[in-house]
């Protein structure tokens, strides 16, 4: 099954090079979980099982910065420098994902994750979307609360396949929890 990037930025509204806000965002994540029937946690290898023009390459130990994308010949590359099976992996290639269906990648010839801009930002909305869609992500929340109505992270960190930092950031966006 091979699904065309585009197909996902411009048909939600979401045209390069202008911003997007967080619904809309959080509508291209949401579109591509159901188009693509992923399930929580998510299971990388059965998206790039369906995006035939997606290499994902791991283990570059000599890159600077965790994970990249560029454009190839024959479609994108997704590189990374650990092994694909950290939690903070899966969080890069939820956002390295996210600079694609966003529309990043064609505007930019290469993408990082590092430092902080409306791009950036962009892609980690996405990736938290994906990994923790919100509704979920409440329910979870709601489920793990001990008698003191505090949350149990750890056991939300392994409901997501995500690091206790990264639930604690989407905790914090939602409002569930304090800054």
């Amino acid at each position: 099954m091979f699904f065309h990037y585009v197909f996902f930025c411009y048909n939600y509204s979401c045209k390069r090079g202008i911003k997007m806000d967080r619904a809309q965002i959080q509508n291209i994540s949401e579109n591509l979980r159901e188009q693509l029937g992923l399930e929580i946690p998510i299971d990388f290898n059965q998206i790039f099982s369906l995006l035939s023009d997606l290499d994902f390459v791991t283990n570059n130990e000599g890159m600077v910065d965790d994970g990249k994308i560029i454009k190839t010949d024959n479609g994108y590359s997704l590189n990374l420098k650990g092994n694909g099976e950290s939690l903070r992996d899966r969080f890069t290639i939820a956002h390295e994902l996210g600079h694609l269906f966003l529309g990043h990648v064609d505007k930019y010839e290469v993408l990082y994750r590092r430092g902080a801009n409306e791009l950036e930002y962009e892609a980690n909305e996405f990736a938290a979307n994906l990994l923790m869609p919100e509704q979920e992500f409440r329910d979870a929340v709601n489920d793990n609360l001990d008698s003191d109505n505090f949350c149990d992270i750890e056991a939300v960190s392994e409901i997501f396949k995500v690091s206790e930092s990264a639930v604690l950031t989407r905790g914090k966006f939602l409002g569930l929890f304090a800054w």
